[in-house]
């Protein structure tokens, strides 16, 4: 990664976009059970226009080298890059901190 680079690729955390997905609310359950992984399809669904997996097992079909919840995880941050091409995504901080590389410690919600 290179500050030049930075204009067009940006860090995103799967549990803030769900956390933005969820209007400002963490997720209750953990991706890892049952009730958490259907919680997220759930909000996916409801803001993708695509078809999410149903269960575990379909996502485990659809990325077989991945875990069910990773599948969820990319589709988030897939949702999130999609805000931020439409300028309509928030950032985790107003004022970025700048590392030694010089790169932006930024990470887009």
């Amino acid at each position: 990664m290179t500050p030049g680079m930075q204009r067009q690729i940006v860090e995103v955390h799967p549990e803030g976009s769900f956390w933005v997905m969820n209007r400002g609310q963490p997720m209750e359950t953990s991706k890892k059970r049952t009730a958490g992984f259907e919680a997220r399809r759930d909000l996916l669904r409801s803001c993708l226009p695509l078809d999410v997996p149903e269960t575990r097992r379909d996502a485990r079909l659809l990325a077989p080298f991945a875990g069910a919840d990773d599948l969820l995880d990319a589709l988030a941050a897939a949702w999130t890059a999609r805000r931020y091409a439409e300028g309509v995504a928030m950032q985790l901080f107003a004022e970025p901190s700048i590392d030694a590389d010089g790169l932006r410690m930024k990470i887009v919600l």
